[in-house]
């Protein structure tokens, strides 16, 4: 005698329903994994280039490109420039293209009180303008008294220390929670040697996220606002591009050795009756 259809294949229908949940809970943890792992790697690398004070170099190099802040920074450096006969100012600002000068800017410091150490910065301006046949000049900039420092200005001082603060904070938490789901993932997912294999190609897919963003972030903030210190920071954002490749290829490394060891995880064998 043969059971009613819906008593044999009763069984089978909810492990099949099990299945299909186990793997859209397991997509959708993957997909909130690799979202959040952009942004903590976003975050995390913020935090280590453009958002770190042992790193201002390529922030105030940009600040030089804008001509505002270039003035403010020349009238700090150089006491009496803005007194200076037009063509004198000239060249110095001409010196300030030169690539031991830009070397100079490397070692420019900022304290956690906004102080921009500017020593130098002036010694090398000095030392450029003799070296172009300034040196009535060179002995200006080097011998005027005070001036080694720039201060930020206190807003622009507590907005860096707020976002220093909240990149560590997201890069910290959204790191965690990726790592979360991605576990959870792993974990409910009927087929965890595709998982693994997935997870790597998420984490892969997060790197290019993150590059995605690091390079959108500084074109929508200036877009946004026209303050010539966000145009600074946008513009040193992007001269960090190849410090940011540099610190993805670890991760993305950890990607392929996911994807890799998914081949070493047994076949999940099909449900025996």
């Amino acid at each position: 005698m043969t059971l009613p259809d819906d008593q044999t294949s009763g069984p089978e229908t909810g492990y099949g329903t099990i299945v299909v949940m186990r793997s859209l809970l397991a997509a959708l943890a993957m997909l909130a994994a690799g979202l959040l792992g952009s942004v903590a790697l976003t975050a995390y690398l913020l935090h280590q280039t453009v958002l770190n004070p042992d790193r201002p170099g390529q922030v105030l190099s940009a600040a030089l490109d804008q001509p505002r802040l270039r003035h403010e920074i020349l009238h700090d450096v150089v006491p009496g420039y803005q007194s200076l006969p037009a063509a004198q100012r000239h060249e110095i600002n001409h010196a300030l293209a030169g690539r031991r000068l830009q070397a100079a800017v490397r070692d420019v410091h900022v304290d956690g009180s906004g102080t921009v150490r500017l020593g130098p910065l002036r010694h090398q301006i000095g030392h450029t303008l003799r070296a172009h046949g300034q040196p009535q000049l060179a002995h200006v900039v080097s011998a005027a008294a005070g001036g080694y420092t720039f201060h930020l200005p206190s807003l622009i001082g507590s907005k860096y220390a707020a976002a220093r603060s909240l990149a560590a904070d997201v890069a910290l938490k959204a790191g965690l929670a990726a790592a979360a789901l991605f576990l959870l993932a792993f974990v409910v997912a009927p087929d965890r040697r595709r998982a693994l294999r997935r997870i790597g190609i998420a984490v892969l897919l997060s790197c290019g996220g993150t590059l995605a963003l690091y390079w959108l972030l500084p074109a929508a903030a200036s877009a946004a606002t026209h303050d010539v210190w966000v145009d600074a920071a946008a513009t040193a954002t992007r001269a960090f591009g190849s410090a940011i490749v540099t610190g993805l290829l670890p991760v993305a490394a950890g990607g392929l050795v996911l994807i890799g060891a998914s081949f070493l995880i047994p076949r999940a064998a099909g449900r025996r009756s």
